[in-house]
C-alpha cells in the first residue's frame, strides 16, 4: 500500500479505503478478527508515510519478508518421467527463479522406477 502511495501519489485516504485490493484474504481475515481492519491499517500508514522511505527499499522489504514466510513462493513443481538406459523413472521438475541457493529448474529424483 505504501509503494502504491509514493509510485502514484494516490492520497493515503484513498489506499486504506480500498484496503482490501491489497491485502491476500488470509491476511484480511486475521487482521479483522484481531483488531478490525481499517483501524489497524491507519496508524502504521500515517507512521511509515512521513518517514521517507524510500520506494526500492519498500519493494526489496516486500520480497524479503514473502521469502521467509514462503520459502516456496513462485515456485513450479511439475510431475515427470526420465529414461535412462530403459529404465523409466518417476522425477519431479522445480521451477524457482527466486530460490536462495539454486534458482532456475531443478531435477529431484523420486527414486521411483516403472517397468
Amino acid at each position: 500500500m505504501l509503494r502504491v502511495i509514493k509510485e502514484t501519489g494516490v492520497p493515503r485516504e484513498v489506499v486504506e479505503n480500498n484496503y482490501k485490493k491489497y491485502l491476500p484474504k488470509e491476511t484480511l481475515k486475521n487482521m479483522i478478527l484481531m483488531l478490525g481492519t481499517k483501524k489497524a491499517l491507519h496508524k502504521p500508514l500515517v507512521d511509515v508515510e512521513q518517514s521517507n522511505v524510500d520506494v526500492v527499499y519498500i519493494k526489496s522489504q516486500y520480497i524479503s519478508q514473502i521469502s521467509e514466510l514462503s520459502s516456496q513462493y513462485g515456485c513450479e513443481e511439475y510431475s515427470a518421467f526420465v529414461d535412462e538406459n530403459g529404465q523409466v523413472m518417476e522425477v519431479r521438475l522445480q521451477v524457482d527463479s527466486v530460490h536462495p541457493t539454486q534458482p532456475g529448474l531443478r531435477l529431484l529424483s523420486l527414486g521411483k522406477k516403472r517397468v
